[in-house]
């Protein structure tokens, strides 16, 4: 019997991935969505923190794909942010891997020895520090020198660093944010983080950590960190359809530039039809018969003798524009297609 031996897996093969995206921010009323590319085995929602931000620190320490950290000297060339992860341990993320290792210089606490982990990459520095009194230290101040390239040459750094304890440097800036993290009842590398009190144009940020994702030989992918925004209410558009020959069995369907579905919805006023909150973009408009009220499109039925649910495509491409209401005229009873478009994928 052959035993299935323990694989090796590189940290920089396991990733965390945002899913939905675009430009640092999400839409309104949607989740934060990410995939891993492990099928993960475990899964612990302690390591995945999530923080609101209030807009002067989110202008200030925030930006998009830039990671944000509790530390004072902002503008160093060698690192990039500093976490204190528990009461004992500190997290280093460089701009260019040290070439020398690091030394810690305690201003208000001690300690009697420290251990060193470094990932593979050589960017992430993990000490635990060991004895002393750091971890009844409410915040922890030190020096962290260290050596590290800068351009062509190397050069020597002394960040002055302050850390707090057990509260997330975050929540100096901001606020813990509840929420919910779901994995997609689909595809099991898609993970929903679900979340309650969005207001249009504020930031958040999102820390996971390991052992967050565990696969079945044991592998964890490294710390990830996404900004994002909330989109503003004045990047949307709103669609406006002036109905002629409507009935209330209609069902009416908008798609993108790509044919995927956007919305699927009646309307119980036969004159009008009103679809808000849509970004901006190319969309088209087609509706069918449901004769049924099933909420689905039918096919025909040769046995029972019952034709097709009749179709009905609105001939124009609609071009929609942020903080624009568009207007359109629609007669259903004109140029009715005789079979369901087929979806593009």
């Amino acid at each position: 019997i052959e035993k299935k031996s323990k694989q090796k897996t590189k940290t920089s093969d396991l990733q965390i991935t945002p899913a939905n995206l675009d430009g640092g921010f999400i839409d309104k009323n949607t989740s934060f969505d990410f995939t891993v590319n492990i099928p993960a085995e475990k899964i612990n929602s302690k390591f995945v923190k999530m923080w609101q931000l209030p807009p002067d620190s989110a202008s200030k320490y925030l930006g998009v794909n830039r990671p944000l950290g509790f530390y004072k000297n902002l503008e160093s060339d060698g690192l990039q942010y500093a976490l204190r992860i528990d009461k004992q341990t500190l997290q280093f993320v460089f701009k260019n891997p040290p070439v020398e290792a690091m030394q810690i210089k305690p201003v208000n606490f001690k300690y009697d020895q420290v251990s060193t982990r470094q990932n593979e990459k050589g960017d992430s520095l993990i000490l635990t520090l060991q004895g002393g009194n750091a971890a009844a230290t409410d915040t922890l101040k030190f020096v962290a020198e260290y050596k590290a390239k800068a351009g062509l040459t190397t050069q020597p750094f002394a960040d002055t660093l302050w850390l707090a304890l057990q509260r997330s440097p975050f929540e100096v800036f901001g606020q813990a944010q509840q929420f919910e993290l779901m994995p997609d009842t689909q595809d099991i590398h898609l993970y929903h983080v679900v979340f309650n009190g969005i207001n249009d144009g504020t930031s958040y940020y999102l820390l996971i950590q390991p052992p967050a994702f565990t696969d079945v030989f044991g592998n964890q992918p490294d710390s990830t960190d996404f900004s994002f925004k909330i989109r503003e209410d004045d990047y949307y558009a709103n669609l406006i359809v002036h109905l002629k020959n409507a009935k209330k069995s209609m069902q009416f369907v908008l798609l993108d530039k790509n044919g995927i579905v956007v919305r699927e919805l009646k309307t119980n006023d036969l004159k009008i039809l009103t679809i808000k909150q849509l970004a901006p973009g190319k969309y088209y408009l087609r509706a069918f018969d449901d004769t049924n009220f099933n909420g689905k499109w039918d096919t025909g039925d040769f046995k029972k003798r019952r034709q097709p649910e009749k179709v009905y495509m609105f001939e124009k491409e609609i071009m929609l524009k942020s903080a624009w209401d568009t207007e359109e005229d629609w007669d259903l009873l004109d140029k009715p297609l005789k079979d369901e478009p087929k979806k593009k994928k």
